[in-house]
């Protein structure tokens, strides 16, 4: 026979004391992921016109390229945060 978890179970076996928390790694973490994003956009934009050119596509191909390449990029971030 099978288990089931409920949610309440888990609240009440891990809480979390917030007063204890170090906020000042945390803090890091979230200004350099956000620099590195800003970063990564920045370097996306300004080679876009050479990639154009070496590879002879259109801007809207560009474009879509782009949303493509954010849109992964946006998905895995937290799933990769899930599986650690």
């Amino acid at each position: 026979m099978e288990k089931t978890l409920n949610f309440s179970d888990n609240v009440s076996s891990a809480s979390i004391d917030l007063k204890s928390l170090k906020r000042g790694p945390i803090m890091f973490a979230l200004i350099v992921g956000m620099f590195v994003a800003v970063l990564n956009k920045t370097l996306m934009g300004n080679a876009l016109p050479e990639l154009m050119k070496a590879f002879d596509i259109s801007a809207a191909t560009v474009q879509w390229l782009s949303t493509a390449y954010m849109l992964v990029i946006g998905v895995l971030i937290p799933v990769t945060a899930i599986l650690q």
